[in-house]
């Protein structure tokens, strides 16, 4: 994109669309035509151009840690300076992160601000909510962030870093991922997991002590370790200490799913199956696709490296699935976007948008998993199409398994209720029907495109 706009214009503020939680000192983001800027108040703006002038954008933005960000000429009412960032799309928040993202996010964290104070600057506030993940890529985005600082002994967010990162990472690697994704829910810090709180997890025996006694415990341990000059802001150990926690290994029901549709050198195999979706995706020039219960993204990477499709959203509820999934797009470079997510039941934010206008593709693609819900969780039809409709722009490429439950041997009785005639007739209420096709003996490719029904919403 052309980073020079060629006269000042002011900008319509009928046009503008203000992120609801970017409220900061120094400015807020705002959409103005699909593209992403931030508005610097007046009584900042020395201060953010000094960012500048210095080289810290320019060497966070080299070293892959920050979006591109540049000066317009564009003028808003209320704001001293427009920056424009180079837009970063799907974005998924830290509730939809797998361990390894959370991982990274944190290291990316702590090297923004080894590099950061090579300019005598670091951050002051460090939560998950400023790191998106640009595909594989966790980027830094809180550019009012950054604050001057003479002395380089300590970390102003070093209790943030904790609680946001460290304490979660921790439980994580335990094994109790459930409480450590929800600690990471709120963006509020007077609900964010305190040291106490972690203590207390980690360490049954202090149960027993009064909560006040254990707070004051705790203040007085971290006041003794300053005065006795144990430094815990040494930001290069705390990077070494972060990037070395790892997840205990454990077996999920899907885990491994996806292990045999892999080459020896960990490239995709090609199904007849896979190679005939894409052929259709390619008929109906598609560019853009979200993939629900995509596992590890096997299908996904296929689209990427054999198709036409150029970006891929590949969503899974199965943690491991997932973390195999990101650790792949990572050493690939793929423009993949992972998520941890279970698409019907997802956890969401009052203040942010949900999954489904996030992830939003020109087509969604749901491969082996309708009887899975159905048949399994016990789910109606109904409200599966509804929730896989909001993903997609314009169409739908979803299996029916006729044998139900079926696991290449034996299968459960099957409902009579439950028939390809039925999943049809579902079907055709959310979505006009453009091809159907049996691509397997359990395994009935249904086509489908967005029509009025969305249109009449």
């Amino acid at each position: 994109m052309d980073q020079t706009e060629p006269e000042i214009k002011e900008l319509d503020l009928s046009e503008v669309e203000f992120a609801k939680m970017s409220v900061d000192a120094c400015g807020r983001i705002f959409r103005w035509r699909g593209r992403i800027f931030r508005g610097i108040y007046a009584d900042m703006v020395p201060e953010v151009l000094g960012l500048f002038s210095c080289g810290l954008v320019e060497a966070l933005v080299a070293e892959k840690l920050l979006p591109q960000t540049w000066v317009t000429q564009f003028q808003l009412a209320g704001y001293g300076l427009v920056l424009e960032h180079r837009k970063v799309d799907n974005i998924s928040y830290p509730f939809e992160w797998s361990f390894a993202m959370l991982r990274e996010a944190a290291v990316t964290v702590l090297r923004v601000n080894l590099a950061a104070r090579k300019f005598g600057y670091e951050t002051k506030d460090c939560h998950p909510y400023n790191i998106c993940f640009d595909h594989a890529t966790p980027l830094f985005v809180d550019l009012g962030s950054f604050i001057k600082v003479a002395d380089t002994n300590g970390w102003a967010c070093y209790d943030e870093f904790l609680t946001s990162y460290l304490y979660p990472l921790r439980l994580w690697s335990k094994g109790n991922s459930y409480l450590a994704r929800r600690s990471l829910f709120s963006l509020s810090l007077t609900d964010a997991m305190t040291c106490e709180n972690y203590l207390l997890y980690r360490y049954p025996p202090l149960r027993a002590l009064h909560p006040d006694h254990l707070r004051r415990g705790v203040s007085l341990v971290l006041a003794l370790k300053k005065r006795l000059a144990l430094n815990p802001f040494n930001l290069e150990k705390l990077l070494d200490k972060t990037a070395g926690i790892r997840i205990r290994s454990s077996g999920s029901a899907w885990g491994d799913y996806h292990d045999a549709y892999h080459d020896p050198n960990g490239e995709p195999l090609p199904s007849r199956r896979f190679v005939r979706i894409m052929e259709l995706i390619d008929s109906y020039q598609i560019r853009s696709v979200v993939e629900l219960g995509g596992n590890q993204g096997v299908f996904s990477e296929l689209l990427l490296k054999r198709s036409k499709v150029s970006k891929v959203v590949c969503t899974d509820c199965d943690e491991n699935a997932v973390d195999a999934m990101y650790e792949n797009a990572k050493d690939k470079g793929l423009p993949l976007t992972a998520a941890l997510l279970d698409i019907m039941y997802p956890l969401m934010t009052y203040y942010e948008p949900p999954p489904y206008l996030r992830f939003c593709s020109d087509a969604v693609v749901v491969l082996a998993v309708v009887h899975h819900l159905v048949l399994g969780r016990k789910l109606p039809l109904e409200l599966f199409f509804e929730i896989v409709s909001k993903y997609s722009a314009r169409y739908v490429f979803i299996e029916f398994m006729p044998l139900g439950l079926w696991n290449g041997t034996v299968a459960p009785p099957l409902p009579v209720w439950y028939t390809q005639d039925w999943f049809r007739t579902e079907f055709e209420k959310f979505f006009k029907l453009r091809h159907v096709e049996e691509l397997e003996e359990n395994r009935v490719l249904f086509v489908g495109e967005i029509g009025s029904n969305r249109d009449a919403e």
